[in-house]
């Protein structure tokens, strides 16, 4: 894996330590850097960016009512046929985006995206849903995805699973609240996060991944209280809001 140093200026800009790092990933300069940055992150190989793409179509074709409200019918068209291009290098028009590409990313793999774009940098959340999108290569986890986007390149940016909870990361998305209450999903995400009063937003597979989500807000499961479960893995982000 070839990762190369944070440069000190995105540090400084983020407020990040360069302790915190694995290091920097930049992808194969074929159009699909967002995909291929992901894809170094789920499956530690940029190559297999259009298995990335195929699960995304497949969370999207299977979901279509809720994305078609959720990012209206022209973006919703806009986004699928960004994820049926042919393998190989694509046009600017069907790069990845930072809002709906990153969304449905979130959604579909079950963890939470973050991008940096300095103003308008957010975390996405996934919006959980009745039915889980199941693929043979999906890595069942929940590390973080963070990618940098820089003069219309995305970059990968591998954290220390020790550092994930001291990094100050990006505001959620401002418009998500409002969107599971209107779409009257599950809330499980936003539970969480709210049950913490030092702004820590706790994840653990075992929460995640034993569960199974409704859209009506509930769940088969509930959570009475997130610091006593054991769980198979912790993650902690520092969410600023």
């Amino acid at each position: 894996l070839c990762l190369s140093s944070i440069p000190e200026y995105i540090l400084q800009q983020y407020k990040f330590n360069k302790e915190d790092f694995v290091g920097r990933f930049c992808p194969n300069d074929d159009g699909n850097y967002g995909w291929r940055a992901a894809s170094l992150v789920m499956f530690n190989d940029e190559k297999n960016y259009y298995t990335l793409k195929k699960i995304m179509r497949a969370g999207l074709n299977q979901e279509q009512v809720f994305f078609k409200q959720l990012f209206g019918a022209l973006d919703y068209e806009k986004l699928r046929e960004k994820l049926y291009q042919p393998e190989g290098s694509v046009s600017s028009i069907n790069w990845f985006d930072s809002i709906d590409c990153a969304v449905l990313l979130a959604t579909v793999c079950k963890r939470p995206v973050v991008i940096l774009s300095g103003i308008e940098s957010n975390t996405y959340l996934p919006f959980e849903e009745a039915s889980s999108v199941t693929h043979p290569e999906q890595v069942q986890d929940i590390t973080l995805i963070v990618l940098h986007l820089h003069i219309n390149h995305f970059y990968a940016f591998i954290v220390k699973e020790e550092s994930i909870g001291k990094i100050k990361w990006p505001r959620i998305c401002p418009t998500y609240k409002h969107e599971v209450v209107e779409y009257n999903c599950s809330t499980a995400w936003l539970d969480i996060y709210k049950v913490l009063p030092v702004r820590f937003f706790f994840l653990s597979s075992a929460i995640f991944f034993s569960r199974v989500f409704n859209c009506s807000g509930t769940a088969q499961t509930a959570i009475a209280n997130p610091l006593v479960i054991l769980p198979v893995r912790l993650l902690l982000l520092n969410v600023l809001h």
